[in-house]
């Protein structure tokens, strides 16, 4: 029975110290985080109200804050980049707490179609240590690189000035897709969100990012997408993405290109006058 204790106590120590310990190197050598608060020392000296896009290289790519910013008459800035990784859900907690109550954040989030919801014990235990750990080891080779080469590719918005070449793909089955999984997937996506903010967090608009699907893919899609209720999400709103079936708003199976770019904004001005 001794020996039993010795063991569980000891696995828990370990359990511990290697939570603890990755903790302590995020928090120590997060470039990402350094980066996103640099941005927003530069926008919190604009004494008025902005619209802040945040995510990771769906909006990136995505989403070009000038052309909001003469639209809506508000300054936009894009805070996306592709070096965030499990952290953007930190990140974003960090971001909303630095704003000002006025301000809107337009949070970019995939639909989650297929993938399903891991609720398993072992998931809540371990948070994606395999995920944080891969993260810290390849931070110095992959997220500086990615974001100083961002610095140098973007305008005072921090819009892409020059997107990727147009890569051969193959466009993605959505024949699988359910109402069911879906509107289970996006609420909880929603409610992580929601429960991350408070009453004085800035107005709070999770986006979509653009679908590329084969034509029947596309006419199922916007049918589930028609069926689901948000309404219930009180302190946030939701854009549903675009379902688009021609690759040429596409550099790739996963992200828009620049006339990809400019329909989707374009979609999304529609929207947020709207909601702001």
């Amino acid at each position: 029975m001794h020996g039993f204790k010795r063991i569980f106590f000891g696995i828990f120590f370990i359990y511990l110290t290697i939570i603890s310990s990755i903790a302590f190197l995020e928090s120590f050598f997060n470039f990402n985080e350094n980066y996103l608060m640099n941005r927003l020392k530069d926008v919190d000296k604009i004494n008025e109200k902005k619209i802040i896009v945040f995510g990771r290289s769906h909006c990136e790519f995505g989403v070009k804050s000038q052309i909001i910013e003469l639209s809506t008459n508000i300054k936009s800035f894009n805070f996306c980049s592709s070096a965030y990784e499990y952290e953007v859900d930190i990140l974003f907690e960090k971001l909303h707490r630095e704003l000002n109550k006025d301000d809107v954040v337009l949070f970019a989030k995939r639909l989650p179609v297929i993938k399903q919801i891991d609720d398993s014990y072992v998931e809540k235990l371990i948070p994606n240590l395999v995920g944080r750990a891969r993260f810290i080891v390849n931070y110095n080779s992959r997220n500086e690189e990615i974001i100083s080469n961002r610095i140098k590719n973007q305008n005072n918005n921090g819009d892409l000035q020059n997107f990727r070449k147009l890569e051969n793909f193959e466009v993605i089955s959505y024949s699988k897709a359910k109402f069911k999984n879906i509107n289970k997937n996006l609420k909880y996506q929603l409610n992580k969100i929601e429960n991350s903010i408070n009453e004085n967090t800035p107005k709070i608009i999770v986006i979509s990012p653009p679908i590329l699907a084969n034509q029947n893919d596309a006419d199922t899609l916007k049918m589930i997408i028609n069926k689901v209720d948000t309404k219930k999400f009180s302190n946030l709103t939701w854009i549903p993405p675009l379902i688009l079936t021609e690759k040429k708003y596409f550099t790739d199976d996963d992200h828009v290109n620049e006339k990809g770019r400019s329909l989707w904004t374009d979609y999304l001005i529609k929207q947020i006058k709207e909601k702001i």
